[in-house]
């Protein structure tokens, strides 16, 4: 079966979107780590302060990871 010039076969775009994944779960772990020591290190006192930290860093770690795989899955290509 021949493809069209620029297509790739169905192993090909599985490949690359399993190591889009897998580097957009890394990066975005390492990065919330770093975004979670930053923001829980001088411990803040009020209750909602924390809950919209936990919120920030949780937000943080999707919109990274979305951003990374849509980045690595367009580089591989």
């Amino acid at each position: 079966m021949e493809l069209p010039l620029g297509q790739l076969c169905k192993t090909c775009l599985t490949t690359i979107d399993k190591r889009a994944r897998r580097t957009a779960r890394l990066v975005a772990a390492l990065s919330s780590l770093a975004m979670g020591l930053y923001v829980f290190i001088p411990v803040p006192l009020d209750e909602r302060v924390r809950i919209v930290g936990m919120v920030g860093v949780l937000m943080w770690y999707v919109l990274s990871n979305m951003v990374v795989r849509r980045a690595m899955s367009l580089w591989q290509r």
